[in-house]
């Protein structure tokens, strides 16, 4: 079909422009979806647009892999070469096209786009399917996975680079939540059974307390959570849970988001960050294993992330968001600003925290001001004012 779109196009030359840019945005997504899958696993889809601004802001070039970069340029520059130059040669030879040679193969070509839909609607009717018993028939049913693409890169592996987006321009478009691979999440946890044994009392449907209390774990995964970010002054909450719970501070490194999660499911770290590799284990040691033994029934789920992390620029750049301004000023930042909604989290943030979880290792006391009384290293503390109003969001 591409190249139908290609060949109507009148004039060599013409052709030659549109294959060219064809091939170029071919190289673009290559590129992205390089940076993407070594970052996190995931490929370019069309929903990523939502974060384009949020994530190009946090872009460095050393995320770029230029010897895959260099390689992909060369083809390109040859295939474009290679194009132009057969185009010269046609019309130095006067090779063309009488019209009813163009008619057929015009003709020829319209069988050939109405043969390969035929034959990929054949593909799609022997896609593997599992039965929707089994806890984890969504790793292995490929029809799920062609309907939701929820495993981007599995999605792009298994059916190639132009059926994938064909798909994704569909479901992007599409308002069916099976396409969007979306939730209701308060009927998730309507229909969500709590534990065989146990039941709220009457009257509180959706509390576990009173003769209940301590029967519920719930785990909250923060992302982008850094320790000096936890305090009693912006997020006591936090504060309260990691001080008055378990805090788990003997950790050997950071992980990425993908791993993370896994471990905090798991218990363990993923050998192979591909689910679809771990899903004919027992894992006896997991923590939703663990609890079943005890009569619990396990739920999760991954709803969004109430505030994307990255991008702690905004008062460094734009100007300090602070109570004191007139109305009109304040207006006036919040339109430039390109992280939204957190305008009134930096008006009451006025300094550093000062009470941490540990003080020794997780956070650092530091002052607002130098001894001439002017703000010490001002850009640092607006990054600060900018990432601790982030943490102060989903309180």
């Amino acid at each position: 079909m591409l190249a139908v779109v290609v060949l109507i196009v009148p004039g060599m030359f013409a052709q030659n422009i549109v294959a060219s840019l064809l091939l170029l945005l071919q190289v673009v997504v290559s590129v992205a979806n390089e940076v993407l899958y070594h970052m996190s696993d995931m490929i370019f889809t069309l929903s990523l647009l939502g974060v384009a601004n949020e994530g190009g802001k946090v872009f460095t070039v050393s995320m770029l892999n230029f010897k895959f970069i260099a390689g992909l340029s060369a083809i390109f520059i040859a295939t474009v070469a290679a194009l132009f130059f057969v185009g010269r040669s046609r019309k130095k030879t006067g090779i063309f096209l009488s019209a009813q040679v163009s008619v057929m193969l015009a003709v020829i070509y319209c069988m050939g786009i109405v043969a390969g839909i035929n034959l990929f609607g054949a593909m799609l009717s022997t896609l593997k399917t599992a039965d929707p018993n089994d806890p984890y028939y969504i790793y292995s049913d490929d029809s799920y996975l062609w309907e939701t693409q929820f495993l981007s890169a599995k999605a792009f592996e298994k059916f190639g680079t132009f059926a994938f987006y064909y798909k994704n321009v569909s479901n992007f478009f599409s308002d069916t939540d099976s396409a969007a691979g979306n939730i209701d999440i308060d009927a998730f946890l309507e229909e969500s059974a709590w534990h065989s044994s146990l039941r709220p009392y009457e009257g509180f449907d959706n509390i576990m307390t009173g003769k209940f209390a301590g029967q519920n774990l719930v785990v909250i995964v923060i992302e982008s959570g850094e320790w000096y970010a936890i305090n009693k002054e912006y997020t006591p909450t936090l504060y309260a849970l990691a001080t008055q719970g378990i805090a788990m501070t003997n950790y050997y490194t950071r992980d990425k988001t993908n791993h993370s999660e896994a471990m905090s499911i798991l218990g363990s770290y993923p050998v192979n960050s591909d689910v679809t590799e771990i899903t004919d284990h027992t894992l006896p040691f997991t923590a939703p294993n663990i609890l079943g033994g005890d009569g619990y029934t396990s739920q999760y789920f991954h709803a969004m992330t109430l505030m994307s992390h990255g991008w702690y620029e905004d008062l460094r750049v734009h100007g300090d968001y602070t109570a004191d301004l007139s109305d009109a000023e304040k207006a006036e930042l919040s339109a430039s600003y390109g992280r939204k909604g957190l305008e009134l989290f930096y008006e009451k943030i006025d300094g550093y925290a000062s009470t941490f979880v540990t003080d020794e290792c997780y956070g650092y006391v530091a002052s607002k001001y130098n001894e001439q009384g002017e703000i010490a290293d001002k850009d640092l503390y607006l990054r600060y004012k900018c990432y601790q109003a982030a943490k102060l969001r989903p309180q």
